[in-house]
């Protein structure tokens, strides 16, 4: 009903106009029929035995793109019309109500299963478990590096568990620790290890903020290590669940509000389009938003899971077992093990930056090639067993990653783990090269666990 002269366009009150870009080769004139105002969405998700299922619904028959992700794994897919280059890959025009696909579902424990190991090995990892645990280590503040030394310690506590090594003295000290954190009102009595709540962004804040995480950035990423640490300290202990709950459902509902609850968003930061987090809370770039570490975002709905379990929330449970599914579907996809034939000169094996209109072969931190797979795998937690996806892939990532330098370098250890899942003979080998050189996520104890346990 509208007017078009030129590139004016006049619409009357109640008219639509909608904008569309013909896909190469395609007449628009063929599409214009097709192009249907759509005022809405709507998402609806089913959890399988072995898949989730994804439905957007446009609320009317219209043009829509499927991204590669989609493509793969596509229900019912109804007409094909076309495809657009984009730095994701080609992008499929379709015409239908709804876009489902399907993404695998993927195991998540909240501790390594160590139960196959030989003797031997038990012993190897104990001896080791026993240093770690008598190492002092320190507490950081801030949500990032104290949710990571949080995680950590709940890994080693539980490898040491496994292993028969006593660690009740340091059982009460990590308890503490997280029960600190869970402390309500705690910000009115010290700067440090305590969280608020931002009435203008409606979400929870550490008090001391790390990457820019008073703006919301990387949420997902640092409130993943505490709800993993709670769920795996208290797989077994209801007890400090009941404690931890007022300050820690508060984190979960901050990533992953299942509704526009008034006090939270919906989802926060998680594009179920593009079935994946975006990491930037406000997102001040040319290029879009952004995700660097797909891994750290699995690593979230594992933890949001696990602490789900400790809840006994079968419905939250259900909701972070479909997250964890679509992002390690594009962690996968996009970052870890892409589909890059459609782009013949970039030489690497993988994405260290994903961006809504680019991606990068790097990070914000480093340029080395071991730090871009290192944020890739990072932490390499018992819940991210999607990293066992196409071994045959790995031996060639990680040679990119290394190169013939050997592991004996900073962010190595991640590397190590990662090319453990093809070669755990020649990464048991490597294991010596590690020692002294471990992530502030982890402990050598780990490492070793994960690599021998593979």
């Amino acid at each position: 009903g509208g007017q078009v002269s030129g590139q004016d366009v006049r619409l009357a009150a109640g008219e639509a106009a909608v904008f569309f870009a013909a896909p190469p080769g395609v007449d628009p004139a063929t599409l214009r029929e097709r192009a249907t105002p759509v005022t809405g969405t709507s998402v609806t998700w089913e959890s399988g035995e072995d898949t989730v299922s994804t439905s957007l619904s446009f609320g009317t028959a219209t043009l829509h793109v499927a991204m590669p992700h989609h493509e793969a794994a596509i229900v019912d897919p109804g007409e094909s019309l076309g495809n657009y280059p984009s730095v994701y890959g080609p992008l499929t025009l379709r015409y239908a109500a709804t876009l489902t696909w399907t993404a695998p579902r993927w195991p998540v424990a909240p501790a390594l299963d160590l139960s196959g190991l030989s003797e031997a090995d038990r012993r190897t990892i104990a001896d080791v478990a026993a240093r770690d645990l008598a190492a002092t280590r320190p507490a950081p503040a801030d949500t990032y590096f104290g949710g990571k030394a949080l995680y950590r310690e709940s890994q080693l506590l539980s490898i040491a568990g496994q292993v028969g090594v006593d660690a009740t003295n340091q059982r009460a000290m990590v308890t503490a620790e997280i029960e600190a954190w869970a402390q309500p009102g705690a910000a009115d009595e010290r700067a440090t290890r305590c969280f608020v709540y931002d009435e203008a962004a409606r979400g929870i804040v550490g008090l001391e903020s790390s990457f820019g995480s008073e703006l919301f950035n990387d949420h997902h990423f640092h409130y993943g290590y505490f709800l993993h640490a709670a769920g795996t300290l208290a797989v077994d202990d209801p007890g400090l669940a009941e404690r931890l709950a007022p300050v820690f459902d508060l984190l979960a509902a901050d990533i992953a509000s299942p509704q526009d609850s008034g006090l939270f968003p919906a989802l926060r930061g998680f594009d179920v389009y593009a079935g994946h987090s975006w990491a930037s809370g406000v997102s001040p770039f040319a290029d879009g938003n952004n995700q660097e570490s797909s891994s750290e975002a699995v690593n979230a709905w594992a933890g949001l899971m696990l602490w789900a379990r400790a809840r006994g929330d079968a419905a939250l449970e259900a909701q972070a077992t479909w997250l964890h599914a679509l992002e390690a579907q594009t962690a996968l996809a996009y970052w870890l093990q892409p589909d890059l034939s459609a782009f013949p000169g970039y030489t690497h094996r993988i994405v260290g930056l994903g961006w809504g209109a680019k991606r990068d072969y790097a990070t914000w931190f480093s340029p080395n090639p071991e730090a871009l797979l290192m944020i890739q795998v990072i932490p390499a937690g018992p819940g991210m067993t999607y990293l066992a996806h196409a071994p045959e892939q790995i031996p060639a990532t990680v040679a990119e990653a290394i190169g013939a330098g050997g592991f004996a370098r900073t962010y190595a250890d991640y590397c190590l783990m990662y090319a453990s899942v093809a070669d755990r003979a020649g990464a048991i080998a490597a294991l010596p090269q590690v020692s002294g050189i471990i992530d502030d996520g982890l402990t050598e104890t780990y490492v070793t666990a994960f690599v021998l346990s593979r």
